[in-house]
């Protein structure tokens, strides 16, 4: 054999080794790209369960503050909100909030749009495990014991984050400025 044929054999493609090789490093390096997306999307969801919760609890218990602020009178304890509304358009006479079965639910009675909805559904993707009211009680200079303020926490379930948030209300009529 002349020199011209060995270097023309020796030219050609990957030896068997060399491509299993290449494959087995190709793999791995695809593993472990496979292990760090799937990490990320786990991640992604999971703040986005929390996200969610954070938002329903500001939205219900911003509503339950504001018609609070602008009640007659309220009264609660555990798990059980009751509000009587000063007029309004609604015509409501009693707004109440209770947990039931796993959903927070608000009840209007009296005036056209008497209604009970679910604020937070049981089978929704966030959980109510908590609801507790509070009620900072005074007395008027006839002796008359009245509601100062309320306040509620609401502890919410996202997946497996629990969270709870607070908040608290004074009604504007027993407001002394």
């Amino acid at each position: 054999m002349t020199r011209s044929k060995i270097r023309r054999r020796g030219r050609g493609g990957f030896s068997v080794l060399e491509m299993l090789a290449a494959v087995a490093i190709v793999a791995m390096l695809m593993a472990a790209l496979a292990v760090a997306v799937q990490g990320t999307m786990h991640a992604y969801s999971e703040n986005a369960e929390i996200s969610q919760a954070n938002q329903a609890s500001r939205v219900v218990l911003n509503r339950m503050m504001s018609e609070l602020r602008t009640a007659k009178e309220a009264s609660g304890a555990g798990a059980f909100l009751s509000i009587l509304p000063a007029n309004n358009a609604q015509g409501a006479t009693e707004i109440q909030y209770e947990l039931v079965n796993g959903a927070l639910v608000r009840r209007q009675i009296g005036g056209a749009e008497a209604s009970v909805v679910d604020l937070i559904a049981a089978d929704e993707a966030v959980k109510v495990t908590g609801f507790e009211v509070s009620r900072a009680t005074g007395t008027d200079t006839l002796g008359a014991v009245y509601t100062k303020s309320m306040t509620v926490t609401l502890t919410l379930h996202a997946g497996n984050n629990p969270m709870q948030t607070t908040a608290s209300a004074a009604l504007r009529k027993n407001m002394t400025y």
